[in-house]
């Protein structure tokens, strides 16, 4: 019997026996056998370890399961999916790259991973030197990704020195999974502590309001008193309710009550320190060969071009377009190789010839048989993109009531794909 095997019997007794997903999720990084999907597991097939499994056991993309991408998506979105991919080696650095769209907010779930699960804090170190790192921390903080105090202690040792001169605009300090003392304990490790500060009759519950609720935490919480709907679950785990016999008085801190604080805004971040883009920092501890090499996509404005700036004119105009799409030999070789495309250096700062890119690429995966449910995935570009027998289709829903003739970006672009000299290329859309 050979390691994996090994690795494989310990994996399925503890499947139908405990089923701890991160005992189950230790195991199968050691290497394991997966001889069917987990989701036939009820125990665990709702848990975000089976995605992580799935992909460590080469069992991801199954063309008799397509519930893969659907709890992967639902629980990481589509960039985070798309980054997870290529880690598992799904696909490639070129097509990574070129479906990746950068956003200053994109979910943190992949960083806390990677440190969590990974003891690797490559990323999470980026961001805290980033120009926007302040944002970070309280995603992670807002969104509930921290539940774990390994990770409170990395965040208050390397982001609480660009948070604390803001206020916290949330309601709660600290998000309600640690036990109270860890709450008390990091209560004002990350933004300006409260200038607000209540007291009770109920030594226990004067100290639970100030260490849990922010200063706009403690307006709402009095002004909404037993309809405080929201955390009410929460609230019970610590033994905690308003009481109207309790003497609540709020009293105000601060003696200078002009002192105002900064609000945490994009506009009022004020440094020179780099962008952070985690598909970029991935790449380059992946392949940093390969990093420099790669065809690149600096999107301007994301807004700039919209329906009333693209028509045809607009589109024949672009590089890709006269290079590849009206170029019948290009477009035969691009169906014979979907990498064709990446194979001469072609950058682009637009984000509509990028969709272009984009589509011609998923035309020419279609064309050479690729997985389905990866070229479902890829369509997620796009709202009203779909798959139906084997073709691209797109729809809106709703059309302009004043004017159904307007056209939108996405028509125009579709006349085109569907117009190209090649034939067969063409007969990939509806």
């Amino acid at each position: 019997m050979n390691k994996l095997e090994k690795n494989t019997n310990l994996f399925y007794k503890e499947l139908v026996s405990t089923c701890n997903p991160e005992r189950l999720l230790e195991i199968a990084r050691k290497g394991i056998y997966l001889y069917e999907p987990l989701f036939n597991y009820n125990k665990i097939k709702n848990h975000e370890c089976v995605i992580e499994i799935s992909l460590l056991a080469n069992k991801f993309l199954n063309e008799d399961n397509n519930e893969n991408f659907i709890l992967l998506s639902k629980y990481l979105g589509f960039e985070t999916t798309l980054l997870y991919l290529y880690k598992y080696n799904y696909i490639n650095i070129e097509l990574y790259k070129l479906f990746h769209t950068y956003s200053s907010f994109t979910s943190t779930k992949f960083e806390i991973s990677e440190f969590l699960n990974e003891d690797n804090d490559y990323f999470l170190e980026k961001q805290s030197k980033s120009k926007y790192a302040v944002f970070t921390l309280h995603s992670i903080l807002i969104y509930n990704h921290c539940r774990s105090v390994k990770l409170l202690n990395y965040l208050s040792n390397n982001f609480s020195d660009i948070s604390n001169d803001y206020y916290n605009s949330e309601n709660i300090n600290i998000p309600l999974f640690f036990p109270f003392d860890i709450i008390k304990k990091f209560k004002n490790k990350f933004f300006k502590p409260n200038t607000l500060y209540v007291t009770c009759n109920d030594k226990f519950s004067e100290e639970f309001i100030n260490a849990v609720f922010t200063d706009l935490g403690i307006k709402t919480f009095f002004k909404l008193k037993h309809n405080y709907i929201p955390l009410r679950t929460d609230f019970d785990r610590y033994n905690f309710s308003y009481n109207d016999k309790f003497n609540y008085k709020i009293i105000n801190k601060n003696e200078n009550k002009d002192k105002k604080y900064i609000r945490l805004l994009l506009g009022n971040i004020k440094n020179n320190k780099p962008i952070y883009d985690f598909a970029e920092e991935f790449i380059k501890l992946k392949e940093p060969k390969k990093y420099n090499t790669l065809n690149k996509y600096d999107l301007l404005d994301f807004y700039k071009y919209r329906e009333e700036d693209v028509d045809n004119d607009f589109l024949n105009k672009l590089n890709f377009v006269n290079n590849y799409l009206l170029n019948n030999d290009e477009l035969n070789k691009i169906l014979d190789d979907p990498m064709y495309i990446f194979n001469s250096k072609f950058d682009t700062t637009s984000e509509l010839e990028q969709f272009l890119i984009q589509l011609t690429c998923i035309i020419s995966l279609l064309h050479n048989n690729y997985n389905k449910h990866l070229i479902q995935f890829l369509l997620e570009i796009n709202t009203y993109l779909e798959l139906m027998d084997n073709k691209i289709t797109y729809y809106i829903w709703e059309k302009d009531p004043y004017n159904e003739d307007y056209l939108y970006f996405e028509d125009y672009i579709f006349q085109l794909l569907k117009n190209t000299p090649n034939s067969i290329f063409n007969s990939y859309l509806y």
